[in-house]
């Protein structure tokens, strides 16, 4: 939730919190890039839907499963070591238009996204987006209990 005033030669954008200044700044300045009129503005904006999610469908391989071509932005070999710039301007981006958490794997995900070394990856990943107000989510392969966890059963009863 935020709300932009402007009078005369001044703006104000206030909010609850961070999140919501963010997401102040980034509709000014889109009224601004879109050449709208930004004096004599009174904008109260609440979002209807509380989680704005992307879904990707990537592996840790890097291929995807459905949606684009190429290989997926997330590059786990790399990770944590190293934080490509492509994922700063992905949050940015996203944030710009009221995103606000991402599904890093695809539904059937390799189990391995769940073991402390790919955690860690994703950590490095959360860190960069949380600036931007971006959760990270991952799917949960549901024969994780078995693949990683030596379980006989993933059967959660």
């Amino acid at each position: 939730i935020f709300t932009l005033d402007s009078k005369k030669h001044m703006t104000v954008i206030t909010a609850n919190g961070d999140a919501g200044i963010l997401y102040g700044i980034f509709h000014f300045l889109r009224m601004m890039q879109t050449h709208q009129a930004i004096s004599n503005v009174h904008i109260t904006s609440t979002p209807k839907i509380q989680n704005r999610i992307l879904d990707h469908w990537d592996n840790l391989n890097r291929t995807v499963e459905r949606g684009y071509a190429g290989a997926s932005i997330w590059n786990w070999h790399l990770l944590p070591g190293y934080i490509d710039k492509r994922y700063i301007d992905y949050a940015r981006a996203n944030a710009s238009i009221g995103i606000n958490g991402t599904v890093l794997t695809n539904v059937n995900a390799n189990a391995l996204v769940l073991t402390k070394d790919y955690l860690l990856k994703v950590k490095a990943l959360a860190d960069v987006f949380r600036n931007y107000n971006i959760k990270v989510y991952l799917t949960a392969r549901f024969s994780a209990p078995i693949d990683i966890g030596g379980l006989k059963t993933a059967d959660p009863l």
